[in-house]
């Protein structure tokens, strides 16, 4: 059956900003997911920085699936139109899924993560959670590669699946939306008091994502990009196209600003894995999380 992005359900697409809002919520808690797996694979997860993470996981997840719901239903179209059917409706994804859909896997991964951070902050912040060690420690190792990856990287198929979105159905978007995890994950595991070296591997991760878009950008005035995509990178990139009467003049702003931060936190970020300052580090990834999703 052919992929598809939206349930049979859905009227009318529609893309709100709460999407641009929990993709770098949902990167963090699935970055730290992530890399926390891979020290606990390697036994180099102490105790204290498992519970931090753990502590962290938990209200991430919770906000972004709150959020992510929330665009499910399309509660910016209810407010904006007086209409909110969809608050309940949107309830179907769970209860009659299309699994040819990206939004319905996005929604049953998102549950499924969520319950998942509820079990890990539950042995972090519960007096008998010590006794869920055993079932974590597996549960860590096991579940949580799959379930953070496919989490962090559903919306960049959601987006290569959709329709007259241009450069939106870039292959890349998969690639860029794994660095950003990788990079938010592992900078964010230094900082709640991980090896130095943690911070090192996530800024090479941030330094390749912005090499990945300048690629594309390269890429898009050679010419390489099929007709609909290059008119979203002329969007993007000079605020006007050719076939269109109109000009944006907010994305232009929106894509650059980003990108120049994006190397500003790629800077402190390398500085701050040479001084081992942890402050500095938390400077940078709150920069990367928030700007990369502009950027990207």
């Amino acid at each position: 059956m052919e992929q598809v992005s939206w349930d049979v359900f859905f009227q009318y697409p529609f893309w709100g900003s709460l999407i641009a809002i929990y993709v770098p919520i949902k990167a963090l808690a699935a970055g730290l997911v992530f890399a926390a797996s891979y020290l606990a694979w390697g036994g180099a997860l102490g105790a204290s920085l498992r519970r931090r993470v753990f502590t962290a996981v938990l209200p991430l997840v919770l906000v972004y699936f709150a959020l992510a719901y929330l665009d499910l239903a399309t509660a910016e179209y209810g407010l904006e139109h007086g209409d909110f059917a969809m608050l309940t409706r949107a309830s179907q994804v769970f209860f009659t899924p299309h699994f040819t859909s990206f939004i319905a896997v996005g929604a049953w991964v998102s549950a499924v993560f969520t319950l998942l951070a509820l079990i890990f902050g539950a042995e972090a912040l519960l007096p008998a959670g010590r006794r869920l060690e055993p079932l974590n420690s597996w549960l860590l190792k096991i579940a949580g590669p799959p379930i953070s990856l496919v989490a962090a990287l559903y919306t960049a198929f959601l987006f290569l699946e959709s329709t007259a979105r241009g450069a939106f159905q870039d292959p890349a978007l998969v690639v860029l939306y794994f660095l950003y995890m990788a990079s938010l994950g592992l900078v964010g595991l230094y900082v709640f008091g991980g090896d130095r070296q943690l911070a090192k591997f996530g800024v090479y991760g941030m330094a390749l994502t912005v090499a990945v878009l300048v690629a594309g950008l390269i890429a898009y005035s050679m010419g390489l990009y099929r007709t609909d995509a290059a008119l979203a990178w002329s969007l993007m990139t000079t605020g006007a196209a050719w076939l269109l009467p109109v000009k944006y003049d907010v994305l232009p702003g929106s894509f650059w600003g980003g990108f120049v931060l994006m190397l500003l936190a790629t800077g402190i970020g390398t500085a701050a894995s040479m001084r081992n300052f942890r402050g500095m580090a938390a400077a940078a990834l709150a920069l990367f999380a928030a700007e990369a999703d502009e950027a990207t």
